[in-house]
């Protein structure tokens, strides 16, 4: 089973984290790396290949 990265980016666009997932194919990672994705835009990559770049929708501010 393919053995993908999912990169945490913190300020300015740093790597702060990964971790690493075993999933069949693209689509099952993209599914479990949105699972994953909180305060933080996560990138997901196999190997040296990037998937795509997951960002939080912006929070509704109350004034």
């Amino acid at each position: 089973m393919p053995e993908y990265r999912v990169y945490t980016i913190g300020h300015m666009d740093q790597f702060i984290a990964v971790q690493s997932i075993e999933c069949p194919d693209d689509q099952a990672a993209i599914r479990q790396a949105r699972q994953m994705l909180d305060r933080h835009s996560l990138e997901l990559w196999e190997l040296e290949r990037f998937i795509i770049r997951l960002d939080q929708p912006p929070t509704e501010r109350n004034s």
